[in-house]
């Protein structure tokens, strides 16, 4: 079982797609349709309509993508409205549908916060994001940029609403974006000929986007990791046209030279990573499992004889942020601890039960693709998902039980290539990584961790992806 990135997936590729946008007066309503390839296959499209009316903005965005997750195909829809005075947000909603269920969101602006509602399976969730400045949404990127000396060289930065991303957690600061006009450069297209267009890219949320954007403010074409590409049409076929599948997996595993045999079984890798060089805040050297020098990793597998030096609940300061519940980890909620008691019953020594945790949770989730954004709440009642699903619902469960846990993001090998995957890390006196997607603690040595902390910041691994590469030297 592996992550194919879903949600990153999400936040950079349904609802980033910008629209045409003229200087001066605006229109009374402006629309665009923009589709969606991948190696030259259409794989879906985004319509987005702006109406403008006494000094309010209303922007509404659809988009369908087809993927293949897990070997699962899947049509996911996202519909998204916001309301603006001028650039700024005032209120939102949104909406994801897919054969995994429906999860949808709505929002309001009241100073400077923004007031969120999260709807999905298990219920209602609230969240508050404060944001001093103000945000404003990717359709009106041209407008806004247009509005600026638009010659090469410059720069320009705006906090950016994106509600997968909100909805995940991420904080105001992370929301600042970054727009650098790179050079004047024409484009080819299938109605105008040749356009000459200013080459915009985008730094966002970890990403990298590339926009082509006429002087008006049209929007001609845009590259979105990971491995997708939107063109302007007239949106006529868009309705009744069947699309071809986005492989997911395919565009984001990582290939590598060695074969290794018994791979869940391994406790000892060593391999050269590069690609990697100019990333920040990546976790690559942890001090007890991984460590990292001149672009050379070795993991071990860590031993279970000797670690616990506490009984259960963990009651120190200095990882008593890892039992804290957040936005979408409800340790305490009433139903998680329920069943984290009916799992750990009396059992007081942490390395027992968060190999109790670990068992229950691969037993009773089925291994199954999800495009939603993962809620411990929603897998308790769902038991499905994929190795985000997974690592949620450990990480829930196990610190309603006194064990500090976080939440780890990295790659994992499997069959040749390394593919992007989530799993936990658990104190038991030490930090030791447990992988109940496939039921192991410790978790073997392929499991390469890049980041480590909460959900929010699952953004952060597209800085590696396309980038990274992984050769190994020694798998034992």
């Amino acid at each position: 079982m592996y992550s194919t990135l879903k949600t990153v997936l999400l936040v950079s590729a349904l609802l980033i797609l910008c629209i045409p946008v003229s200087q001066g007066d605006e229109p009374a309503r402006s629309e665009s349709f923009m589709s969606i390839y991948s190696d030259g296959k259409k794989v879906g499209y985004s319509h987005i309509s702006i109406d403008y009316s006494d000094g309010i903005t209303q922007v509404d965005e659809k988009s369908e993508l087809n993927i293949t997750l897990l070997d699962k195909e899947q049509t996911v829809i996202t519909e998204a409205s916001y309301t603006l005075s001028g650039f700024i947000l005032q209120s939102f909603s949104f909406r994801m549908i897919s054969q995994s269920g429906e999860l949808s969101a709505a929002g309001i602006v009241d100073g400077d916060e923004l007031r969120i509602r999260l709807k999905s399976v298990s219920g209602e969730t609230n969240r508050t994001l404060r944001t001093k400045e103000g945000l404003t949404v990717f359709a009106l990127l041209p407008k806004w940029l247009a509005k600026k000396p638009m010659s090469v060289g410059g720069e320009y930065k705006v906090s950016l609403f994106e509600p997968s991303a909100v909805i995940m957690g991420v904080d105001a600061d992370d929301l600042i974006s970054t727009h650098k006009i790179e050079e004047l450069e024409e484009i080819e297209t299938g109605h105008s000929g040749l356009v000459e267009t200013f080459r915009v890219t985008t730094e966002f949320l970890g990403s990298n986007y590339t926009t082509w954007i006429t002087r008006n403010g049209e929007v001609i074409k845009q590259t979105i990791p990971p491995g997708l590409t939107a063109a302007k049409d007239s949106g006529a076929d868009n309705q009744d046209e069947s699309f071809s599948t986005f492989d997911i997996t395919a565009k984001t595993s990582i290939p590598t030279d060695v074969r290794i045999k018994n791979p869940r079984g391994l406790g000892y890798l060593r391999a050269e990573v590069t690609g990697l060089e100019d990333i920040e805040d990546m976790n690559f050297n942890d001090g007890y499992r991984q460590q990292y020098k001149n672009n050379v990793i070795e993991i071990r597998s860590q031993d279970l004889s000797q670690l616990a030096d506490y009984a259960l609940p963990y009651n120190a300061q200095t990882e008593r942020d890892f039992l804290l519940p957040t936005y979408l980890i409800q340790s305490d909620d009433e139903l998680v601890k329920a069943k984290a008691r009916a799992i750990v019953k009396d059992e007081r020594d942490p390395v027992k039960a968060a190999s109790q945790i670990s068992t229950w949770v691969y037993k009773n989730l089925k291994k199954e693709g999800t495009v939603s954004l993962p809620n411990a709440l929603d897998v308790l009642k769902t038991k499905k998902g994929d190795c985000n699903e997974h690592a949620v619902l450990f990480a829930a469960l196990a610190r309603a039980s006194g064990i500090p846990t976080k939440v780890v993001m990295g790659t994992i090998y499997i069959d040749g290539r390394f593919y992007y995957h989530a799993w936990n890390e658990v104190f038991l006196g030490k930090w030791v990584a447990v992988d109940s997607t496939y039921g192991q603690l410790p978790a073997d040595a392929t499991h390469i961790k890049l980041i480590e902390g909460d959900l929010k910041k699952s953004g952060e691994i597209m800085k590696v992806v396309g980038k990274i590469k992984i050769k190994v030297l020694d798998a034992s």
